[in-house]
């Protein structure tokens, strides 16, 4: 995928569909107006969903993705857009959509109004997992930002389940459907520039309750599991590779929106204890749990063993607790969960 924004950015992006991880973003690249090239990802993909219902009925990994379980799109799936096929299957949707205000700055003093309208480009394949259809999509944006996101629809289960871990659907209080966790994992091989350089660091701030907040980072040398925090962010870093101000380009990534869903160790759920987890690189690492293939460990908690990191990898993990409700009768509507990952000082200005 090429696609050149009316801000003069543009994203040069190739996709796959794979069996085991469905649609995956690949060699990711980004042209900022005015700027040169600047390479972000090598390969960016979901990795495991993660299904526990609150009465422990069922414990559900939904991946890996089979591509025959994917959805063959039709005109009305995709309007406006295009329809791009795998060995003959229309299994893949490139759109552009717009996404109101990139900026909008108004000189009360002057009368005037400055403002820009931004846009992005949105792929995104549909695969039928059980009761769900799941929409897993990748948003790109004119200002840089990338948006992975996992929505859910289809059907609700038709379990029952008691007053204490469900929500009572239709007339009365006779069914109650079971609550339960989507717990989304991606994997993010970030390249900035390359492999060699990159860093990943944590930012945290100091002093709740307090009239000032202090910034603290630390740079995550070995690979590392961590929980999210108030006010905790990561990125990813090449020293070496600058802005025209001199300050280092780096992304951002920020899973503020994620339920932190906590499972037991008795049901081999340690993968689930941390939301962040940074790896070195390792080609047979490809799932976060349920990883089949025999050189690795089978999820990703015990891909953390104390490596040196010189080449990261970054696994995200966004969790949403589905509580039905009445307006959840068949068909379900869309929810969705997802993270970002955001320019900082990839750009010396305002991209726009």
């Amino acid at each position: 995928m090429d696609k050149r924004f009316p801000n003069g950015a543009r994203w040069q992006i190739c996709w796959e569909a794979r069996d085991g991880e469905g649609l995956r973003m690949l060699n990711v690249r980004y042209t900022p107006k005015g700027s040169g090239e600047v390479k972000v990802l090598r390969d960016l993909a979901l990795t495991q969903v993660h299904v526990p219902y609150d009465d422990d009925s069922q414990r559900h990994l939904d991946m890996p993705l089979d591509l025959n379980y994917a959805a063959r799109l039709l005109p009305r799936d995709c309007p406006g857009g295009e329809i791009r096929k795998h060995n003959g299957r229309p299994l893949v949707c490139v759109n552009t959509n717009g996404r109101g205000y990139g900026y909008k700055k108004t000189d009360v003093d002057a009368d005037k109004e400055k403002q820009r309208q931004s846009s992005e480009l949105v792929v995104f394949g549909v695969f039928e997992v059980g009761w769900y259809d799941y929409i897993l999509e990748y948003r790109f944006t004119d200002d840089g930002q990338i948006t992975p996101r996992l929505g859910a629809t289809g059907s609700l289960a038709s379990d029952r389940t008691s007053a204490k871990h469900g929500w009572p659907i239709g007339r009365g209080n006779t069914h109650y459907s079971p609550n339960h966790f989507h717990n989304a994992f991606w994997r993010a091989d970030f390249d900035l520039q390359g492999p060699a350089g990159d860093k990943v660091e944590q930012f945290d701030f100091s002093g709740q309750g307090a009239l000032k907040r202090t910034i603290l980072r630390k740079t995550l040398t070995r690979e590392t599991a961590v929980k999210l925090a108030p006010d905790r962010f990561w990125r990813v870093v090449d020293p070496a590779v600058k802005n025209a101000d001199g300050h280092p380009i780096s992304w951002q990534i920020s899973d503020i929106a994620s339920s932190q869903f906590r499972g037991p160790a008795s049901a081999g759920e340690q993968f689930t204890l941390s939301d962040l987890y940074v790896t070195q690189r390792k080609a047979c690492e490809r799932l976060a749990a349920q990883n089949e293939e025999p050189r690795c460990a089978k999820q990703v908690d015990k891909f953390v063993n104390g490596q040196a990191l010189t080449d990261p990898i970054v696994w995200v993990s966004v969790d949403f607790h589905h509580i039905p409700r009445d307006e959840d009768h068949d068909p379900l509507p869309a929810h969705w969960q997802g993270f970002t990952i955001s320019p900082r000082d990839v750009t010396a200005k305002n991209p726009y």
